[in-house]
C-alpha cells in the first residue's frame, strides 16, 4: 500500500478521534489533546489556549473522515495548569465519553524524534459559519512533516505551502493552499505512528511527542514543547506518581 494513502486510510482516522478544538473569549479558537490518566480526564494544548475561561468541543461519538458528528460544550473542572517556563499545560475535565490517549502514549525519546511526524489540529481558516441556521462548522486538519531542529525545550518542524482538504462527498483530498499562519492549529498534537512485529502481528501505537504552539511564517517552520513538559508538570501536581 502507498505510505501516504495507508497513513490516510489506517493511521489519521484514529489521530483525528484524540484531538478537540477549544474556544475562549471573544471567539478565539485554539486545539487540544485528550489525555486519560489512570481514570482522570485531561486537555493538553498550548498554555495561551487555556487560560482564558475555555470551551472544549467534545466528540461524543469517534469521528472519522466520512460522517458529521454533533459536538458538545464541555468546561474544565478545574482552573488551568500551566508551565510558566514554556508555552504548554493542560485541564481536567470531566469524563468525555471518547477515546483518548493513555500516560503510556506520551512520550519526548529519541528514538521517535526521527522520520516523519504528523501535526493535528483545527486551523480557523478551515471553520464555516452558516448565519442563518446559527451553525459553526468546525474541521480538522493535519500535516506530515520532517523535524528540523530538537531540543528538550522546543522542536522546530517544516510545514508546507500546499496542502489538501478533504472532501466527505467525494471521498477525496482535494490541493489547496496552506495558510501561512494557520491559526486555530496551536495546541494541536505533534505524533508519531510507531509500528513493531510480535511473532506474527504487527502493532501499531501511536505517540503524542509534542504540542504545536507557534508558527514562523518567514522561515516557514512551526513550533512545538515537548510532551515531557506536561509529563513533568503532571508528577509535580501529584497526577502521577514521580517514579
Amino acid at each position: 500500500m502507498d505510505e501516504s494513502k495507508e497513513f490516510n486510510d489506517l493511521h489519521l482516522p484514529h489521530l483525528l478521534r484524540y484531538v478537540v478544538p477549544i474556544l475562549w473569549n471573544p471567539m478565539n479558537m485554539g486545539s487540544g489533546v485528550l489525555v486519560d490518566v489512570e481514570g482522570r480526564h485531561f486537555v493538553v494544548s498550548a498554555a495561551h489556549c487555556i487560560q482564558s475561561n475555555p470551551l472544549i468541543q467534545i466528540c461524543p461519538v469517534p469521528a472519522n473522515l466520512h460522517t458529521p458528528v454533533e459536538m458538545r460544550t464541555l468546561r474544565p473542572k478545574l482552573s488551568a495548569w500551566k508551565n510558566h517556563q514554556v508555552d504548554i499545560g493542560y485541564v481536567e475535565i470531566d469524563d468525555p465519553g471518547c477515546q483518548a490517549l493513555g500516560w503510556d502514549q506520551l512520550s519526548y525519546a529519541p528514538e521517535l524524534l526521527t522520520g516523519q511526524v504528523h501535526v493535528v489540529g483545527y486551523p480557523q481558516a478551515n471553520v464555516q459559519l452558516d448565519l442563518t441556521n446559527r451553525e459553526v462548522t468546525f474541521a480538522l486538519n493535519m500535516f506530515s512533516t520532517g523535524i528540523i531542529e530538537a531540543t528538550p525545550d522546543h522542536l522546530k518542524l517544516r510545514y508546507p505551502v500546499h496542502g489538501s482538504n478533504y472532501d466527505a462527498a467525494s471521498g477525496t483530498w482535494i490541493p489547496c493552499q496552506f495558510p501561512e499562519t494557520p491559526k486555530g492549529y496551536s495546541g494541536g498534537g505533534v505524533f508519531v505512528v510507531t509500528k513493531a512485529r510480535v511473532g506474527g502481528l504487527e502493532l501499531v501505537e501511536y505517540k503524542l511527542i509534542a504540542i504545536q504552539n507557534c508558527w514562523q511564517k518567514s522561515e516557514r517552520y512551526v513550533q512545538a514543547t515537548p510532551i515531557q513538559w506536561v509529563c513533568d508538570l503532571m508528577k509535580s501536581n501529584g497526577i502521577v506518581s514521580s517514579s
